[in-house]
C-alpha cells in the first residue's frame, strides 16, 4: 500500500510537469520543421551557387590579367609618347640650327 500511495504522489507530482512540457513541445515543433524546410531549400541554392563561383573564378583571373596588360600598354604609351616628343624637340632643334646656319 505505502508504494501505491508513493506512486500516486509522484505521478500527481508529475502530471503538471508533463502538462507544462506538451505546449512548449508542439510550439517547437513547427519551428523545428520551419527550420529543417528552410535548411533543406538553401541546400540546392547553394549546389547551385558553387558552379557559378567556380565559372566566375577564371573570369575574374582573365579580367584581372586584361586590366594588368592594358595598364602595362598605357605605360609602355606614354613612355614611347614621351621619347618621341623629345625626338621631335631634337629633330626641330636640328631643322632650326640648318635654317639659321643656312
Amino acid at each position: 500500500v505505502p508504494f501505491v500511495v508513493m506512486m500516486a504522489t509522484f505521478g500527481v507530482m508529475v502530471v503538471p510537469f508533463v502538462v507544462m512540457v506538451v505546449p512548449f513541445v508542439v510550439m517547437v515543433v513547427p519551428f523545428v520543421v520551419m527550420v529543417v524546410t528552410f535548411v533543406v531549400m538553401l541546400v540546392p541554392f547553394v549546389v547551385m551557387m558553387v558552379p557559378f563561383v567556380v565559372m566566375m573564378v577564371p573570369i575574374e583571373v582573365m579580367v584581372l590579367f586584361k586590366i594588368m596588360v592594358l595598364v602595362t600598354f598605357e605605360v609602355m604609351i606614354n613612355f614611347l609618347h614621351r621619347k618621341i616628343d623629345k625626338i621631335r624637340l631634337l629633330i626641330n632643334d636640328v631643322n632650326l640650327i640648318e635654317i639659321l646656319a643656312n
